[in-house]
């Protein structure tokens, strides 16, 4: 087992944090999606990522799950990010063929289970082969081709080595890339759709995969999706400006309730109105700014341009200051009420910018910006 084991060495750095694996050899693949409580109907292609991301969102449904399945010849490999559900199953799953499962956990707990013909050959803790349940197994374990001391080097290269060695099939990085299969599980079928092609820029991957919403736009990104992308996008802006006036809560309260009606559109005309009176405030400040520059520096005879010291000025000014960050929310919520949801959605992603923003929400707003942009057209924009 020495040279297969050594294929999987690197295994932790490409496998989830915790999961269980299920080598499966039946002769009824439809029989062994019924066992895990699905329906063969509902079994779609899709990705581990997509599978990934669906369990995620359904962690907390007790009706509904995913896994993923992958068949090879008579054996059915089962990959599934709740890390205890395979091999409590290993029996039911093991009715016509056998089963070997697997299971750790963040705190590299483990377990390992062998069922054949419908009965439990073995159950232990990898870490510690005495634990083996029904004490019977012991022979069964004697005989693998797994020695106690490839356990006690690593017990997780050993078990998919061991899961290799039955079914013929690594599970690397290639295999955990390629499509598969989908197999929702519970009462109803939940919705996971093939990848969308989103992508980002390399640095910003793990903002999308740490993101369990920005994954899940991610892997469906319909045109509803911008309600989500601008409702983050506000989440964001909040971060920087509190938001708390009248007039604010009744735009939030629109954009929670994923409105475009009359409604909104009175309170958008309200935010423009008192967004027009702080940009003339901000006219007239610069004009007296200007007007107090160019009498400081008396005649000239060529106008300066660019004008550095003026651009100083207004920057430096207390009063412009405090104008731009009573302009800046409103600009945000009138972008966000926008009647055009495509707009609505790129244009407020794309207002998230400058030194108000805390530096940690760029990535997100980046990633917003760019989903938001492959909802509206399709098209990634990742240059």
């Amino acid at each position: 087992m020495s040279g297969l084991r050594r294929h999987y060495t690197d295994a932790h750095t490409y496998l989830p944090d915790q999961a269980s694996v299920a080598w499966i050899r039946t002769t009824d693949f439809d029989d062994l999606v019924r066992a895990l409580g699905g329906d063969p109907a509902w079994v779609h292609p899709a990705t581990w990522a997509d599978v990934e991301s669906a369990a995620w969102e359904l962690a907390d449904d007790e009706d509904r799950a995913v896994v993923l399945a992958a068949r090879h010849g008579p054996w059915t490999v089962l990959l599934d990010a709740m890390c205890g559900r395979l091999t409590g199953l290993v029996k039911r799953l093991s009715a016509s063929g056998e089963a070997l499962a697997l299971q750790w956990t963040v705190n590299y707990v483990a377990t390992v289970a062998y069922a054949r013909d419908g009965q439990v050959i073995g159950s232990f803790d990898p870490a510690d082969l005495d634990t083996i349940n029904p004490a019977a197994g012991r022979a069964w374990l004697s005989g693998l081709p797994v020695t106690q001391e490839e356990w006690r080097q690593g017990w997780q290269p050993a078990a998919l080595a061991l899961g290799e060695e039955l079914s013929g099939v690594r599970l690397d990085q290639a295999w955990l890339a390629r499509e598969h299969l989908c197999v929702p599980l519970g009462s109803a079928p939940p919705q996971v759709r093939p990848p969308s092609g989103f992508r980002v820029r390399d640095w910003l991957r793990p903002t999308l995969e740490g993101d369990p919403r920005l994954r899940a736009i991610a892997a469906d990104p319909a045109p509803e999706r911008q309600h989500e992308i601008i409702q983050l996008a506000i989440e964001l802006a909040r971060q920087a400006w509190p938001m708390s006036g009248d007039l604010e809560r009744q735009a939030l309260q629109a954009i929670a309730d994923r409105v475009r009606d009359d409604r909104s559109a009175g309170t958008r005309a309200r935010i423009d109105a008192a967004a027009a009176d702080i940009r003339a405030r901000i006219d007239a400040t610069a004009a007296e700014i200007e007007r107090q520059v160019s009498e400081e520096r008396g005649p000239v005879q060529v106008p300066v341009v660019p004008d550095i010291d003026l651009m100083m000025r207004l920057s430096a000014d207390p009063d412009m200051e405090r104008l731009h960050r009573e302009l800046r929310p409103l600009e945000i919520l009138a972008q966000a009420l926008d009647p055009d949801l495509n707009a609505a959605a790129t244009q407020t992603s794309g207002l998230l910018t400058g030194k108000w923003i805390p530096p940690e929400a760029s990535p997100v707003q980046a990633v917003l910006q760019q989903l938001a942009w492959y909802v509206a057209t399709g098209e990634v924009d990742d240059e």
